[in-house]
């Protein structure tokens, strides 16, 4: 088993693969720790999910909130919608930093472009009719995905999408692998190994045995979840104090009308939708519901009865509603967490909703079939927060030559699809390491 490398990277999601391809391309000898297995069997089934899902889909934090996230070859990007959202303006207006180079490259490197309304009849284009006629300004979105691959009235992106229509990480730690990379799978990193205040390598478990791994250089990119509990094993225990969760919820009801493929699941997840709360009142509303299995399991925790919904779920026109929340709780070094939810944070969902709500009886649903469902994470960050446990270039502030380059570095909720402000912070970064290696 390799051992050592220029550059050792722990995580192979957005942030990992990003870095990974853009130092190996340059020729660094990149080691890829990654671990979750290379799952390739059963893509675009509730099998290949669960598999994919760390704890099979059941962590959930002390207050019960349930948090999906995908521990794979790829990391989350394997269950992501595919959805594409440019950096939230604070990136910039409060940090300075300025994405608008890196999001292009990101936007050409993995082909982001506008679904075709070929793709959308039904349920999309009548959501976007209905929310017109309310006043409201719905739109197409840009999302990762090729339209030309995609089968027509599928919407498997969150069960790893069989076709390969929808860009994932993979793509990026090929890339890699092609230029000189090693990706190891099934590594748990424990700690980064450290001598006079400069990382040296990671300390890992590959089942039961113990394994060091050594480089000049640590990154982590374990995802929103999973980096600051590597910082607390290593003794930094500023992480972990305070996360985000861009909680969300999703609304739904029967279509009463006769428009054929007016459910939700006959559309690519999240290919439409309005940005036009998220300034003003910190939320966003796009078309999404769950696959079939997992419908169930959810209309189960609304109440038992509810499960007979499953009957309607061809006709079920849903809406996500996903709002910014407040920084609260914390995340643990066992990898437990509390995330409790506050009254804005309540407020927000609440108004997505109201509004939710009148679009779907717009748009043909029954008012008394229309259900919501139980408030879920969908994008944990910020237990490592720049200006507090990582510097402007996402240096550890304690330990030099140790960077963490995912969600967790963000100091607020983005509300918002995080993959592409993910990558372009990651391009961002190689960049960063570049120079500094060629200044010496």
């Amino acid at each position: 088993m390799k051992r050592e490398a220029d550059v050792i990277v722990v995580g192979s999601g957005a942030g990992g693969g990003t870095i990974s391809r853009e130092l190996a391309r340059a020729g660094l000898d990149v080691l890829i720790l990654e671990k979750g297995r290379n799952h390739k069997r059963f893509m675009g089934t509730h099998l290949s999910a669960a598999l994919m899902a760390d704890k099979l889909g059941m962590s959930f934090s002390q207050e019960g909130l349930q948090c999906i996230r995908a521990v794979t070859t790829g990391g989350s990007t394997m269950m992501y919608c595919g959805a594409f959202s440019p950096p939230a303006p604070f990136i910039k207006e409060k940090l300075g930093i300025d994405l608008s180079a890196e999001v292009e490259e990101v936007r050409r490197d993995t082909g982001v472009q506008r679904i075709p309304d070929r793709l959308l009849e039904g349920c999309s284009l009548m959501l976007i009719e209905a929310a017109e006629k309310l006043g409201y300004h719905w739109e197409v979105f840009d999302k990762f995905l090729d339209p030309d691959k995609c089968k027509q009235r599928c919407s498997d992106c969150m069960l790893g999408c069989p076709t390969g229509a929808k860009w994932t990480s993979r793509r990026f730690i090929s890339d890699a692998q092609n230029h000189g990379a090693t990706l190891i799978n099934g590594i748990s990193v424990e700690e980064v190994l450290h001598k006079n205040g400069r990382a040296t390598g990671v300390r890992a478990l590959r089942g039961t045995e113990l394994i060091d791994f050594y480089a000049p250089l640590v990154i982590l990119a374990a995802g929103g979840m999973g980096s600051s509990p590597i910082l607390n094993r290593t003794g930094i225990w500023e992480a972990g104090q305070g996360i985000f969760v861009d909680p969300l919820v999703f609304v739904g009801g029967v279509y009463a009308g006769d428009t054929p493929y007016a459910g939700t699941c006959y559309n690519p997840t999240m290919s439409v939708g309005t940005w036009e709360f998220h300034q003003s009142e910190g939320f966003m509303l796009s078309p999404l519901m769950d696959p079939w299995v997992i419908f169930m399991a959810q209309m189960a925790l609304v109440g038992v009865a509810k499960v007979l919904k499953i009957f309607h779920y061809r006709r079920w026109m849903s809406i996500m509603v996903k709002v910014q929340d407040d920084m609260a709780g914390e995340l643990r070094v066992n990898g437990s967490f509390s995330k409790p939810l506050t009254e804005a944070d309540m407020a927000k969902l609440h108004r997505g909703v109201q509004v939710s709500k009148e679009i779907l009886i717009k748009a043909g649903c029954k008012e008394k079939s229309i259900v919501r469902g139980p408030i879920r994470g969908a994008h944990p960050g910020g237990a490592c927060r720049i200006g507090e446990v990582v510097d402007i270039n996402l240096q550890s502030k304690h330990v030099e030559n140790l960077y963490v380059s995912d969600a967790s570095v963000f100091p607020q909720s983005l509300g918002t699809p995080v993959v592409a402000t993910v990558a372009a912070m990651n391009k961002r970064l190689a960049r960063h390491l570049l120079e500094k290696r060629e200044a010496g």
